[in-house]
C-alpha cells in the first residue's frame, strides 16, 4: 500500500508542474489585457482589401450581374396514357421454376399469312425432254401424244437435235453425227415447208434456161420487139426460182404440182394480155430441195409501144396432207 501511493504522488506532482508551464503568468496578467485593442487588432477596416493569403490562393472570379431578360418557360406537355395502352397483350401465365414467357404481337398486328402459290405442272414438252437426255426415247414418245401428228414429227426431230448438240456440243460431234443432224434438219424442212408461205426468189427475162439455176438473163436494158398484124413478137423466157412448195408422198414417189399465170401491164397497171399456165404434176423418187418454172410465150400483137411490165403468179395447187387444191400463191413484177 505504501508503495503504490507513493507513485501516485510523483505523478501528480509532474503533471502540476507542465501545467504551470502552460498556463498565463497568473490570473491577474490575463484580466489585464485590453479588449478594446484586441477588437481593433483583429476587426478589419470598412472596404480593406482581404490581407495576402500565405498560401497563394487565387480569388475566385465574381459572378456576373443578374440578367434582366427573364427565361422563358415553356408550359409542359401532359401525356395521357390509356389504361390498355396494348390492347390484346396478356401476360404470360408463370409458373414456379420455368423463365416467363416473351410478349407475343397483338392479333391484329400480326401478319397475314400468305400461301406460297403451287408450282404449274410440268409440260409434256419438257418432260419428253428429260426423257430424252435419260436416253428413254420411249417415254419421250409416250409424251408427245397429246400433239398432232405434224408437231410430234417435228418435235421427234428437234428435241433429239438438241439432246445430242447439248451432251458434248458440235465441236466435239463426229462428221457421221453431225451428217446425221444435217439429215435431221432437212426432215424437219420437209414438214415445215408447205406451211410457211411461198416464195419466189428468182424471176428473170431469159434468152436461154437450161436449169435450175443455169440460165442466161437478158440485159436490164433489152428492148423487146412487139407483134404486128403479120408477124408474132419476140419469144419470151422468164425464169421463176420457187421456194417452201409442196412435195406430197404418193405411193412410192414424190410428186410436187405449181402452175402460174402471167399478165402483161401497161404504164397505168392494166392488164392489157394474159397467159395461164396450167399446174403440171412433177414426180421424183426424193423430196425434192429446189424448184424452178420456165414461162415461155410470144409477145402478143398488136401491142402498142410503150413501157410494160409483166407480173407473174405462181400457185401451189396441192396440199401434202390431203392431196386438195391449197391457197397458197406468190407474186412478182419484172419491169
Amino acid at each position: 500500500m505504501t508503495r503504490r501511493v507513493g507513485i501516485t504522488s510523483v505523478f501528480l506532482g509532474l503533471g502540476a508542474s507542465c501545467l504551470g508551464g502552460c498556463l498565463p503568468g497568473s490570473v491577474h496578467d490575463r484580466d489585464s489585457v485590453n479588449t478594446a485593442d484586441v477588437r481593433e487588432r483583429f476587426t478589419p477596416a470598412p472596404n480593406a482589401p482581404d490581407p495576402p493569403s500565405a498560401y497563394h490562393v487565387q480569388q475566385p472570379p465574381p459572378p456576373p450581374p443578374p440578367s434582366e431578360d427573364k427565361p422563358v418557360v415553356e408550359p409542359v406537355a401532359q401525356t395521357h396514357f390509356p389504361g390498355d395502352p396494348f390492347p390484346g397483350l396478356s401476360a404470360p401465365s408463370v409458373k414456379a421454376g420455368e423463365p416467363p414467357a416473351p410478349f407475343g404481337p397483338p392479333s391484329e398486328l400480326a401478319p397475314p399469312i400468305v400461301q406460297a402459290e403451287k408450282a404449274p405442272p410440268e409440260s409434256p414438252l419438257l418432260t419428253a425432254f428429260r426423257s430424252l437426255l435419260a436416253n428413254r426415247s420411249a417415254d419421250a414418245l409416250e409424251q408427245l401424244q397429246s400433239y398432232d401428228a405434224a408437231s410430234r414429227e417435228m418435235l421427234m426431230t428437234l428435241l433429239p437435235m438438241a439432246a445430242r448438240v447439248g451432251d458434248g456440243g458440235l465441236n466435239h460431234s463426229t462428221p457421221q453425227e453431225t451428217a446425221v443432224l444435217l439429215e435431221q434438219l432437212r426432215t424437219l424442212e420437209g414438214v415445215l415447208r408447205p406451211r410457211s408461205a411461198l416464195a419466189l426468189n428468182q424471176a428473170r427475162f431469159c434468152r436461154k434456161i437450161n436449169g435450175f439455176g443455169d440460165y442466161q438473163p437478158w440485159p436490164d436494158d433489152h428492148v423487146f420487139q412487139a407483134g404486128t398484124a403479120d408477124q408474132r413478137g419476140e419469144r419470151m423466157q422468164v425464169y421463176v426460182e420457187v421456194g417452201n412448195f409442196a412435195s406430197r408422198l404418193n405411193g412410192t414417189t414424190y410428186e410436187t404440182s405449181l402452175g402460174g399465170v402471167v399478165e402483161i401491164r401497161d404504164s397505168n397497171n392494166k392488164a392489157v394480155s394474159r397467159m395461164d399456165f396450167p399446174p403440171r404434176v412433177v414426180r421424183s423418187q426424193t423430196p425434192r430441195a429446189d424448184y424452178f418454172l420456165n414461162f415461155q410465150f410470144y409477145l402478143p400483137a398488136p401491142l402498142p409501144e410503150g413501157r410494160y411490165t409483166l407480173n407473174v403468179l405462181v400457185k401451189d395447187v396441192l396440199d401434202p396432207a390431203t392431196g386438195d387444191a391449197a391457197s397458197r400463191n406468190a407474186s412478182r413484177t419484172l419491169n
